[in-house]
């Protein structure tokens, strides 16, 4: 049986695509003009501000919605530890899997976030952030035998 749970670590790695992204700007920009003083002028900073406010917002969107949520997970069932509720796999109808539209080249560091909506027959549902696990649609896939699932792509969670 696996724990899915929120944790420091797991919002770090949460946001090493936005660490990636804007660090990696910040050594292109010098790497061109050779000049620490680039980075006084305030337009060389317009681009990580852009990508950080998005990162923000999801990262507030999905801390919010797994705070203090632990969901153990096994090869029948999903275990709701906050609601002390059991769910059988034979009582999940599906599982949504939201993700970035682009497979192959994520350009911007939120398409790199995800969440799995689990649907069940008497329509609730639970929500699985990448906050709790990065591959989250690896993960159930891999722990949830004969449940099906489907994708929905979105270019902003």
């Amino acid at each position: 049986m696996k724990q899915l749970k929120i944790s420091f670590l797991s919002v770090i790695l949460g946001l090493k695509w936005t660490i990636f992204f804007v660090l990696g700007y910040y050594l292109f920009i010098f790497l061109i003009f050779r000049d620490i003083r680039i980075f006084e002028m305030w337009y060389t900073h317009i681009w990580p501000i852009i990508t950080i406010i998005p990162d923000i917002f999801i990262i507030t969107e999905y801390f919010v919605e797994d705070y203090k949520k632990k969901i153990m997970i096994s090869n029948y069932h999903i275990i709701d530890e906050r609601t002390g509720k059991k769910y059988p796999y034979n009582e999940i109808q599906k599982i949504i899997i939201h993700k970035s539209n682009s497979e192959r080249y994520k350009i911007m560091s939120f398409m790199y976030y995800q969440f799995a909506e689990v649907i069940l027959k008497n329509n609730d549902k639970i929500f699985i952030t990448s906050l709790m696990n990065s591959n989250i649609d690896e993960f159930l896939k891999e722990n949830l035998k004969g449940v099906y699932f489907d994708r929905n792509f979105n270019n902003f969670l």
